[in-house]
Formats: structure tokens, sequence, C-alpha cells
């Protein structure tokens, strides 16, 4: 991955994580119902995605050190 791709990675996990805290603090507030609970497993699913794509990225950047 270039830089460029990497940066907007990073970029789409940190939406991701806001996301994630957002319907945190929802939950918090009172239950959920199904659309909720299913918006937030699509942040968590995308979060984790990224995450390893950025993770992948490091680990290539590291061999060709």
């Amino acid at each position: 991955m270039n830089k460029e791709v990497v940066s907007i990675v990073s970029a789409r996990k940190d939406s991701a994580f806001e996301f994630i805290n957002y319907w945190d603090s929802v939950e918090r507030l009172g239950p959920f119902d199904n659309e909720d609970r299913g918006s937030q497993k699509v942040a968590k699913d995308e979060y984790s995605h990224l995450a390893i794509l950025e993770e992948t990225s490091w680990r290539q950047k590291s061999r060709a050190l």
C-alpha cells in the first residue's frame, strides 16, 4: 500500500471509531432497537476490517526495511 492509501485507511478507521463511541454512548442511554444494533455492528465490523488493513500495511513496511 502506498502512503495515500494508508492515510485514507487511517482516516476511515478514525471515523469508524467515532461511530463506535457514538453507538456506545447511545446504548448507555437506553435499550437499542434492531436497526440501532445493526448500525453498531456495521461500525465495529468496519473498524475491525480497517485495523487489519492498517496492520497489514505496517507489516509490509517492516519487511521492506
